[in-house]
């Protein structure tokens, strides 16, 4: 069991709060806030072990590692995806509202929509892309990378999007076009460059 405490905390979302690894440097183990439901934890597990079964490109996805004990109950484990110099990185949320990001926002809309469409041929199911979720890496060397560290995954009683590619790409398409405006209403700018599947 890993004990989780303050002096670890890198974050903390609406359902999950987000820890360094005490044990390994790349690492990085996500909890559920107390007043949320085991079971929320647990289907998103669910759904990250279902994705390493298909042997997914995990470019753009922080790579699950498993299911840990904590402290504060059952976490997973995630990569943690640091900037070139060390640190976590930002989130676009954190970018924007700081008018740091280190590209134009054409070019950061042209990365959403790598994603999203990396998403949608893959057939990796959505639930909450806003811009808290979508984190933006530098590393030396590299072309930035945008990653997302929350929001895959459904809550279907009965899970065809794992069963069928098509079935998956049409819930993709209608939960990306319907919340579009909601998700990206903080930045006209990079909404209007964001394109619908």
């Amino acid at each position: 069991m890993y004990k989780l405490d303050d002096n670890l905390l890198i974050g903390s979302g609406k359902h999950h709060r987000c820890y360094f690894h005490p044990e390994a440097i790349d690492s990085c183990i996500k909890v559920l806030q107390p007043d949320r439901k085991r079971k929320l934890l647990l289907r998103e597990i669910a759904y990250y072990r279902h994705l390493q079964s298909r042997a997914i490109d995990w470019q753009h996805i922080a790579r699950f590692e498993g299911r840990v004990d904590t402290s504060l109950g059952i976490g997973a484990c995630f990569e943690l995806v640091r900037d070139a110099n060390g640190s976590p990185a930002k989130s676009l949320d954190q970018y924007l509202a700081n008018r740091s990001l280190p590209v134009s926002i054409s070019t950061a809309a042209q990365h959403i929509n790598r994603l999203i469409q990396s998403l949608y041929d893959q057939a990796i199911v959505i639930s909450d892309l806003n811009l808290r979720n979508l984190l933006w890496q530098e590393t030396e060397g590299q072309p930035p990378r945008l990653v997302i560290v929350d929001g895959l995954g459904h809550n279907d009683l009965i899970p065809l999007c794992e069963h069928s590619h098509r079935f998956a790409q049409r819930k993709i398409a209608r939960t990306w076009n319907r919340n579009l405006d909601r998700w990206f209403s903080g930045d006209q700018e990079l909404r209007k460059n964001i394109v619908k599947l």
